[in-house]
């Protein structure tokens, strides 16, 4: 930190640090009001809590200024000396001396605990009295009476201690032990409640929650597992068979591209996109085959009864749609590369190059859109669905509304029209070259490109349009079965058939690989990048 420059960030790290802590507090009291509104209103309490969160949230975040203004005109800067050893903290120099951060958060804490403590326990004693009235002890009346006495005791203490611990640092200047116990307060301020939640709730309680088809621990299951032959099954042994050699002419490509042998070939930064397909593929062919392939075929469900649940369940079945829509985003990327450098032989590669960081971005991250309402959800494997013992991922919606169908609907659809748009635009384009020829007579290098990029174009455009359509049959039919007997053979269309026609198609891969002749022409050039693409 000797190296850090003073400057304005710091005055802006330390306001947000405080005006941070004052949010914290006004939130906690918040929710705290929410709770205790419904408690006593439990037929307008929530129209009264709707109408009254633009008033919450404008004071959780504009009321931190009148306790914080005073620092914004300060100069900061990292001091030290004043803790043990070499640690450092940002102080400032006070512009307005009355003004001390310690005297407003002192009068800030005794309020908020002062609010906080009586509503929580009017809360309770609400609760009490409902509990009382029905005659008999409720489970989830005790739960929930439990979870707000925890809440409430470690909550109160926190903001108390806080507002104690500023008192004694404004009066006797220890700087030491304020530091040292705020971080704890704070994050017991904000942590109390969200542990209370997932520890209580129902809906974060699997063993309160029905999960049809749950296969975990189910010893019935267990005892009746045996291995029947399916449509999954032998679709299993099909990805096996046609995987293993695909995924060994992907890693020659690989190697091929990467070798700078074939440098010439390889060159343009259009196979960075690619090469990036392939080794996406290759990962994700690989996760698909084992975390939904193979227990869907009915082979290991046996053992699968041992698994424990929990939130892995969530991250496999989320990354399976991650994976499935990168595919798609990236064959219609590759797609719109071509169609670039066909169009722009000149510039073309350069637009492409800077275009990848965006092509990269968006296929990591848009994912995201389409996949959300998935990172909240209860995973678990189901049995019953599927014939013989398969089991496959399913979980409990948050969000009913959203579907993987939907959404899967709608990219597959849109990027199908892109890839479809982008490579008849290729071919036109192509087949004009071809017009133009000073020859007059069809090239074999132009055949070839129109050959290959006619089958991938056809075999890809095929696969995202019967997904876009298995999906929206599944969305108003819910016949699971086609569709993830479909699923496995689109995706893999779309990720390897680029690489089968390239590694059929391609010079580079023949016994005598030859250069074209000449580059020097610019139609010629446009033949290399499209004998080497697909």
């Amino acid at each position: 930190m000797t190296t850090l420059p003073m400057g304005a960030y710091l005055t802006v790290l330390y306001v947000l640090n405080f005006h941070f802590m004052y949010m914290t507090l006004y939130s906690a009291v918040f929710i705290s009001i929410s709770r205790t509104i419904m408690i006593y209103f439990p037929m307008r309490g929530n129209e009264m809590v709707k109408r009254l969160l633009p008033l919450f949230f404008f004071t959780i975040y504009i009321l931190p200024i009148l306790t914080t203004w005073f620092i914004y005109p300060a100069k900061c800067y990292m001091r030290t000396g004043s803790f043990p050893g070499f640690g450092a903290s940002i102080d400032y120099v006070k512009v307005f001396p009355k003004w001390k951060n310690s005297g407003c958060l002192t009068i800030v804490a005794s309020v908020c605990s002062s609010i906080f403590l009586l509503s929580s326990l009017s809360t309770l004693c609400r609760m009490r009295s409902i509990a009382n009235s029905t005659g008999k002890r409720d489970d989830n009346i005790a739960r929930a009476e439990r979870s707000l006495t925890i809440m409430t005791f470690s909550i109160f203490v926190c903001i108390i201690t806080l507002a104690a611990t500023n008192v004694y640092f404004f009066y006797m200047s220890d700087v030491n032990l304020s530091l040292t116990l705020r971080p704890f307060q704070q994050d017991l301020l904000m942590f109390t409640p969200t542990w209370a939640l997932f520890l209580t709730h129902p809906t974060t309680n699997t063993k309160a929650m029905f999960l049809p088809g749950n296969i975990h621990n189910n010893e019935t299951i267990r005892e009746m597992f045996h291995i029947v032959f399916t449509q999954y099954t032998y679709s299993f042994i099909v990805f096996t068979v046609y995987g293993i050699p695909t995924l060994l002419v992907l890693i020659r490509v690989v190697l091929t591209i990467l070798n700078p042998v074939h440098k010439n070939y390889f060159k343009a930064p259009f196979f960075v996109l690619f090469t990036h397909d392939c080794l996406m593929n290759f990962v994700i062919f690989l996760y698909d085959y084992v975390v939904y392939r193979l227990p869907i075929s009915g082979l290991i469900s046996g053992w699968m009864t041992s698994l424990p649940m929990g939130p892995y369940l969530t991250v496999l079945y989320v990354l399976c749609y991650q994976f499935l829509y990168m595919t798609l985003y990236s064959s219609v990327f590759i797609s719109i590369s071509r169609t670039i450098v066909v169009y722009s032989p000149i510039r073309g590669n350069e637009v492409v190059k800077r275009l990848l960081p965006l092509f990269f971005l968006t296929i990591y991250f848009l994912p995201i859109l389409t996949t959300w309402f998935l990172y909240p959800a209860t995973c678990y494997m189901r049995i019953g669905s599927f014939p013989g013992f398969g089991a496959s991922i399913d979980y409990v919606k948050v969000f009913p509304k959203w579907k993987n169908s939907g959404c899967l609907t709608v990219v597959a659809s849109v990027c199908s029209i892109i890839f479809l748009l982008s490579s008849l635009a290729t071919l036109c384009r192509m087949r004009s070259i071809a017009n133009n020829s000073s020859t007059g007579k069809k090239n074999d290098n132009i055949a070839k490109a129109e050959r290959s990029l006619t089958i991938t174009t056809f075999s890809i455009f095929v696969c995202i349009i019967t997904q876009a359509a298995t999906n929206v049959y599944f969305l108003y039919v819910s016949d699971v079965n086609l569709s993830l007997t479909l699923r496995p053979f689109q995706q893999d269309l779309v990720m390897f058939t680029p690489i089968w026609v390239l590694f059929l198609t391609h010079p580079v891969f023949k016994r005598t690989p030859t250069l074209p002749a000449s580059r020097s022409n610019t139609h010629q050039g446009i033949l290399i990048v499209m004998s080497d693409n697909k």
